[in-house]
């Protein structure tokens, strides 16, 4: 039986969540087919929310600095401009959205031997690991 809950949760904790599952699946070889697919049915959920708050990140930098002519991914912000930049992309951080997940079972982990990426923990015991399974 699945422990579905629905949760808000900020476009900055959604984005947390959707790279600690993609880098938890890029340090471990092998995950059981089941956490796997997990995995995937939270990724589908939050994906283009993650994605959409990365843009728009990119966009916030853009808009007050200078794109890298060699590298597009690069933006060379002025000193002055950080703490602009940073209190637009606090703000960003902040919206919150409504999704709907399944609880994994803490015991799914364990059996798995997973590894896990530094941080990745404190973000799935926070929102999506049952620790009273």
């Amino acid at each position: 039986m699945s422990n579905k809950i629905s949760i808000k949760l900020s476009a900055s904790d959604l984005h947390s969540i959707y790279y600690s599952i993609v880098n938890t699946e890029a340090a471990n070889k092998s995950l059981p087919f089941k956490l796997t697919w997990k995995f995937g049915t939270i990724k589908d959920e939050i994906k283009t929310k993650a994605e959409r708050y990365e843009k728009q990140r990119f966009e916030i930098y853009s808009k007050h600095g200078e794109v890298d002519s060699k590298d597009p991914n690069k933006i060379k912000l002025e000193a002055e401009k950080l703490k602009e930049v940073q209190a637009e992309i606090d703000d960003l951080g902040t919206i919150e959205e409504a999704i709907e997940i399944v609880l994994i079972p803490l015991s799914m982990f364990d059996a798995a031997n997973v590894q896990l990426p530094q941080g990745a923990f404190e973000i799935f015991k926070k929102y999506i690991i049952d620790l009273e399974s």
